[in-house]
């Protein structure tokens, strides 16, 4: 395989609603350039002790403009992702962080599919209450 992808983020951990700007490094180790058709999120997140609502995250579209990658080069491809947390209610029995892994699946026109070592992310819950 010629391409290999990696993700990174700013920040380990972020507070619920903040937007957290990951960069996903795709590299080209052939001598010609291959067209992304399509970079898809893959967030899960970690096991945990409380009813989890299916949508805790929202993410960007990945734009591939800046295809393709080039002969023995990269490019880096942005994803916007929003954790959106859970409210606490003053609760002490509700944790107040949950971690997610964070990654990718890459899709090449030549028929490549990379999927990066994904990188863990704590997100800090809104605490809620009056």
């Amino acid at each position: 395989m010629s391409l290999t992808a990696s993700v990174s983020i700013p920040l380990s951990t972020v507070p619920a609603e903040y937007v957290v700007n990951c960069e996903i490094l795709v590299s080209n180790s052939s001598s010609n350039s291959i067209t992304l058709t399509d970079i898809e999120p893959q967030i899960k997140s970690t096991p945990i002790s409380f009813l989890e609502d299916k949508s805790s995250w929202t993410a960007s579209p990945i734009s591939l403009q800046c295809n393709p990658v080039p002969a023995n080069g990269s490019q880096t491809f942005l994803l916007r992702v929003i954790f959106h947390g859970s409210n606490r209610n003053n609760s002490t029995n509700v944790p107040i962080y949950s971690t997610y892994d964070l990654g990718c699946i890459v899709y090449s026109s030549d028929g490549q599919v990379i999927t990066p070592t994904p990188v863990t992310i704590t997100v800090l819950q809104n605490t809620g209450g009056k």
